[in-house]
Parts: C-alpha cells; structure tokens; sequence
C-alpha cells in the first residue's frame, strides 16, 4: 500500500500507521469475521512493519505521481494473495 499523507507535525509516524493499520482492520474483520477465525488467529491482520519518507515542497508532485502509478508498474509477486482471495474462499 502507497499514501501521500501530509501529517501535522504534533502526529508521530508510527501513531499514524498503528492507528491506519488498526481501524482499517477493525472495519474489514467486522465487514468480513469469517476471515479473522480462518486465516488470522491472533496473528493481526498487518505485518507491523512500514516504512515512511518525508517529502519536501518540491518533490510533492513527483511523489503523488509515483504513488498514483503504483498499481501500473508494480506486477504483485505470484504467491502473495489478494484480499478476494481471502473473501471468496
């Protein structure tokens, strides 16, 4: 997953993404609980890690450019599943 978020600066980094990784898993596990007692016990639904760059005035189109082209240039490894995977089985 790619976002350009612009965080103010009283938000931490890793605030932000435990409480994006949290709440979205809180809304596709009530959306979907069948999943979370079959492929998800106690595991957590997010890999805990992520990653984050700061990106200055002059590189913020550059980078909006690059997250919105992520779904044309990245091919997805072979043997990663998709969430409708998950949903169809």
């Amino acid at each position: 997953m790619h976002l350009l978020v612009d965080l103010e600066p009283n938000y931490r980094v890793c605030e932000f993404a435990n409480l994006l990784k949290g709440r979205s898993a809180r809304r596709i596990l009530k959306e979907y609980p069948e999943i979370k007692q079959k492929y998800f016990w106690g595991s957590g639904f997010w890999n805990p890690s992520y990653y984050f760059d700061s990106v200055g005035d002059t590189n913020t189109q550059k980078m909006e450019a690059y997250v919105r082209n992520q779904k044309l240039t990245r091919k997805p490894d072979p043997g990663q599943k998709k969430l409708s995977d998950f949903l169809a089985g």
